[in-house]
């Protein structure tokens, strides 16, 4: 029999010693590999033996010790790896897996979770544990190879240089602070995954050593872009053993990491992939193009038909949830969605809402907050008339799926109106059990790891199941919120502060969680140690009750002088761009608007751990241990008279802003409306 060449070298005699070592003579030599540089590296061969045997029989691309495999052998029992039957210097031979590889597979959804699961074993020893600390390093090397990527990409016309730079920004900007390391296979790549009978295989495992989780994660992306149930289930699995949170917040990183690698490479072996680039652009503008495989619809193909989504909610009054509402209206996709807004009340933004030109419906016109204080029984009547307005009112616009915001009344109105979805958002703890029984969402959005987690600790008690919980971080309009759009002198005369003053300021409603009194009760202590600087402190945000009580205490402390109330505004972006500094010391927080939006405007934060703050703080901020004023008052003092550790932190800040992209967010929720939408067939009005 002719046998497929072998080259003439180390690795040939060693891969012929092997061979000749087996015990029982080959019957068939298959040559598996059809690339033209096979030979030299990645040449691959299938053998069958006159024992039934069939092997496979390649050249290992690095070397390694047989002390780290032996090392590992512990580790990598439980793991699905071909077996290893010889090798020899860097020839190797290895049980046949049969089964099909997993790129020719449709990505069904239990085949997703499969991989999430795969991927997530990886990264823990047998106890669980992390194996390594992370390494600077490799994270280093990442963006590396980034980088060049989109520079080859730009040098070569595939991409404009603004195009390229844009792509630059969000990528870096959407990075891995620190890579997590674990016990990881740095060839995760389809053409080593084979589908057997026990699930999914990896094959070339002599690459199994210690490094970064992330780099694997990195290479999971040609299942990219996965479709809202497919990255449902992936995550599912992945996140038996690690949490989703990282994957999500990274999403972007490595959608452009993979795609703009992707074009690189057909570039070389001569095959121009324009959809890649396509997608890179749409990348580049914000959005995450799920469907850039699929071929352009025709001109002349029919027009799909668009769904009627409600934003139901309490008021319209300023703050944190009304401002996402607004955010998802402003940004959503119109070709495929009908918005409708319909609140209880109006509020201070309801101007915002009514100049979208959308239709809009409030139900009262008194104002929100001071009902919020002194609830009435005309507020009761009121509400119990709504209810069947709002029921009406759903009925009448056909309405396909509902987002709800917290708003209890919402859910039986939807249901006598035949509403088909219905997912509810939630944006802190403080609205954890606003609507009790969950039961009959098709989903609960969460903005924050940690908020889900609270979520699921109770999800018995709310009448939900894991599945159902979806991770979808905040937007922020990152091109309004540009600190590059404002200048700090003029913003200060306009709001006529004082231009020497170093600023510290935070945004929120003025109510007892915010704990406000705790940054005055700082100032004083800044005050009361002869602090000669100008500090001033000016706190935006409408009243919720207590700003009478926060004047007085600052006359009371005598530093009145130094406190600046201001009413709440629509656009805060240009108050932000006049401080130093954003603080934050509230007792209960979700992963707050306000935070992100002062980061977006590349503020130093100083903050406590409240909520899901911990989440966005890393080399941009500081966490203050407690609520004493004391320590806040020192940390604030410190960073205030540090320009240059300001100005690292105000770097960072807006580097992790750029995870908080508007479009992407706004693409998850239109993803997770139509999915619930395919899942399920429409209702019927009561």
């Amino acid at each position: 029999m002719a046998r497929p060449p072998v080259p003439s070298s180390d690795f040939g005699a060693d891969l012929h010693a092997l061979i000749n070592g087996l015990g029982s003579p080959p019957v068939d030599i298959r040559y598996l590999t059809t690339q033209p540089h096979a030979l030299s590296r990645r040449a691959s061969w299938k053998l069958h033996l006159a024992d039934g045997r069939v092997l496979k029989a390649r050249r290992l691309e690095s070397v390694e010790r047989g002390a780290v495999l032996e090392r590992l052998a512990s580790l990598t029992e439980r793991l699905p790896l071909s077996p290893v039957v010889a090798r020899r210097g860097d020839a190797l031979l290895e049980a046949w897996v049969p089964g099909p590889g997993v790129d020719t597979l449709p990505m069904d959804l239990d085949l997703a979770e499969a991989l999430g699961s795969l991927l997530g074993t990886l990264a823990v020893t047998g106890d669980g544990s992390p194996l390594l600390e992370p390494r600077r390093r490799h994270l280093d090397g990442l963006c590396r190879k980034l980088l060049e990527a989109l520079d080859a990409l730009v040098a070569a016309g595939a991409l404009s240089a603004d195009t390229g730079d844009r792509l630059r920004n969000r990528a870096l900007g959407n990075a891995p602070v620190r890579l997590a390391a674990g016990l990881v296979h740095l060839d995760f790549q389809p053409r080593n995954l084979v589908l057997g009978q026990e699930g999914p295989t990896l094959v070339d495992n002599e690459h199994l050593e210690t490094g970064v989780l992330d780099l694997d994660l990195a290479r999971t992306w040609w299942l990219w872009p996965m479709s809202a149930p497919v990255q449902t289930r992936f995550l599912r699995g992945y996140g038996r053993f690690r949490d989703p949170g990282s994957f999500l917040l990274h999403e972007v990183f490595w959608a452009i990491y993979t795609v703009a690698r992707s074009a690189v490479y057909n570039s070389r072996i001569g095959s121009a992939d324009s959809a890649a680039c396509a997608a890179l652009e749409r990348l580049a503008r914000g959005d995450l193009p799920r469907d850039w495989r699929a071929a352009p619809a025709a001109a002349d193909a029919p027009a799909v038909k668009r769904v009627r989504l409600a934003f139901v909610c309490d008021y319209l009054a300023i703050g944190g949830q009304e401002r996402i509402c607004l955010n998802l209206l402003t940004g959503l996709d119109r070709t495929r969605f009908d918005p409708f807004v319909y609140a209880f009340r109006g509020g201070a933004l309801a101007p915002a809402f009514r100049a979208l030109g959308l239709p809009l419906l409030i139900g009262s016109d008194r104002d929100p907050l001071a009902a919020e204080v002194d609830w009435t029984p005309e507020d009761a009547a009121e509400k119990a008339v709504y209810r069947d307005t709002l029921a009406a009112a759903l009925a009448r616009d056909r309405i396909d799926a509902a987002l709800v915001f917290a708003w209890r009344d919402a859910f039986p109105a939807a249901q006598r109106a035949g509403v088909s979805v219905l997912i509810e958002k939630m944006d802190g703890p403080g609205l954890l059990g606003k609507i009790a029984d969950k039961s009959g969402f098709d989903r609960v959005v969460v903005e924050s790891a940690t908020l889900r987690n609270q979520l699921l600790a109770q999800r018995k008690e709310l009448g939900l199941d894991e599945e159902r919980v979806e991770l979808v971080f905040p937007g922020i309009d990152l091109a309004h919120f540009n600190p590059l759009r404002f200048d700090r002198d003029v913003e200060r005369k306009r709001l006529g502060l004082d231009p020497q003053a170093l600023m510290v300021g935070t945004v929120g409603r003025l109510i007892r969680d915010k704990n406000i009194k705790v940054l005055i009760h700082a100032l004083a202590w800044l005050r009361a140690q002869g602090c000669r600087e100008p500090i001033r402190l000016l706190i935006l945000g409408p009243d919720g009750g207590v700003r009478a009580e926060l004047e007085a205490l600052a006359r009371d402390l005598e530093i009145d002088d130094w406190v600046d109330f201001r009413q709440a505004v629509e656009d805060v972006a240009p108050v932000l761009a006049a401080l130093d500094v954003f603080a934050m010391v509230s007792l209960r927080e979700g992963l707050p608007t306000a935070i992100l939006e002062a980061m977006a405007m590349g503020l130093p934060i100083v903050t406590t751990g409240a909520g899901s703050i911990p989440e966005v703080i890393r080399d941009n901020g500081i966490l203050v241990p407690g609520p004493g004023p004391e320590g806040l008052g020192r940390r604030l003092r410190d960073l205030l008279l540090d320009p240059a550790r300001r100005l690292s932190m105000s770097r960072a800040s807006r580097n992790l802003a750029a995870r908080f992209a508007l479009r992407h967010s706004i693409g998850r929720y239109e993803d997770l409306v139509l999915q619930c939408l395919a899942e399920k067939p429409p209702r019927q009005p009561e």
